[in-house]
């Protein structure tokens, strides 16, 4: 009795689900930060790297460590390019 008298004057499960996390915040914006790039790489257009750009800054602002992914995915990229410019080089 007392329980559901607590709950009917301070419904708490109610405001938890409606609550957003930084964790669900990092997901949504990793998921934007993706479909920018991969927007980028299709189209190579200024709206879309300039959109990546903003998304991975407000990751940073959200949680530092995002900083470290995008140094790891900007060395993958450069290696790969390099990779790249080497074997056009070699066939060439």
């Amino acid at each position: 009795f007392f329980g559901s008298l607590l709950f009917s004057l301070f419904p708490l499960y109610l405001y938890a689900c409606g609550q957003i996390s930084s964790a669900t915040l990092q997901v949504f914006l990793t998921l934007l930060f993706v479909y920018f790039i991969f927007q980028f790489l299709k189209k190579r257009n200024f709206l879309s790297i300039f959109l990546s750009s903003f998304v991975g800054g407000l990751l940073i602002l959200l949680r530092g460590e995002f900083v470290l992914i995008l140094l790891t995915l900007n060395k993958i990229y450069s290696i790969l390019v390099g990779t790249l410019q080497i074997l056009t080089n070699y066939v060439s």
